[in-house]
């Protein structure tokens, strides 16, 4: 386990999760792992020469703990009216391997034309924040996820190390707004957005889709001074789309995170520090 792990997609997929079962967000043993890099970033192993070196091991670590977003948010108290039980999220990120059962029977797949496989995941980073949405309750266990009867449409916007483009993104929501999503989740931050990745969120939005997605870039923009500073993050950086940030344990800022971030606007916030998930 890597407690003081941070992934500011974490926030966006709690919040979509607490969406998908009604909630709503104030401003085996699951695994317990947070990847060590954003979303965005190569996690994929690599030899002396920089070449890939295969994917990521599955996490073998566990606990039974119950991770303090469940405790920060409750979603015990919305349980007994919904868990989530006929919405379909969609998860844009590096696909989603459901190796620990946790989503049995309530896991779709949809590739895209000449796209990754959606159920391969080589970062384990879609598998993380659909575990985060929508994992099931197990005896014993602390952890689950936040809509717990939600189905999770599986969406791989991603190369094998991570890497995420517009244009693949673009085709993902979309794909995921013509398979009925009724809340798509995007799991990467891009630094810079393109027509096409905003036709695409608006196309969404008028089938009726919620959008939500991480308010801060995975990646630092440099000025004229060569001050790294941070940018606006797409798609949260469209107005159609729910930007959220990310908290700390009890509901602070994470350490070394600004108020307010620049260049980007903020809707919503919801844990993304130090987080636990399926690995």
């Amino acid at each position: 386990m890597r407690p003081t792990a941070r992934v500011r997609a974490a926030a966006g997929m709690l919040a979509a999760g607490t969406l998908a079962s009604g909630l709503l967000l104030p401003a085996g043993t699951a695994a317990a792992d947070t990847p060590d890099a954003l979303p965005g970033v190569s996690q994929q192993r690599r030899d002396a020469s920089g070449r890939p070196a295969g994917c990521l091991a599955p996490s073998t670590k566990g606990t039974q703990l119950t991770p303090w977003p469940q405790t920060f948010l409750r979603p015990d108290r919305v349980w007994p009216l919904s868990r989530g039980e006929g919405v379909t999220v969609a998860v844009l990120g590096s696909g989603v391997k459901d190796g620990s059962g946790l989503l049995a029977g309530r896991l779709d797949l949809a590739p895209l034309p000449g796209g990754p496989d959606p159920a391969q995941d080589c970062v384990g980073h879609g598998t993380f924040l659909a575990g985060l949405i929508a994992a099931d309750q197990r005896d014993g266990a602390g952890f689950a996820g936040l809509a717990p009867r939600a189905r999770i449409l599986a969406v791989s916007v991603t190369n094998e190390a991570g890497t995420a483009s517009a244009d693949l993104l673009a085709q993902g929501i979309t794909t995921a707004a013509e398979r009925g999503a009724r809340v798509i989740a995007v799991g990467v931050a891009l630094p810079n957005g393109t027509d096409a990745l905003a036709a695409a969120v608006r196309a969404a939005r008028g089938k009726g889709a919620l959008i939500v997605a991480p308010a801060a870039p995975d990646t630092t923009q440099s000025d004229t001074s060569g001050t790294a500073k941070p940018g606006p993050a797409y798609p949260a950086a469209y107005p159609e789309v729910l930007a959220v940030r990310d908290l700390a344990p009890g509901g602070a800022l994470p350490d070394g995170a600004s108020a307010v971030l620049v260049g980007g606007r903020i809707d919503l916030a919801a844990p993304g520090d130090a987080v636990t998930g399926p690995g």
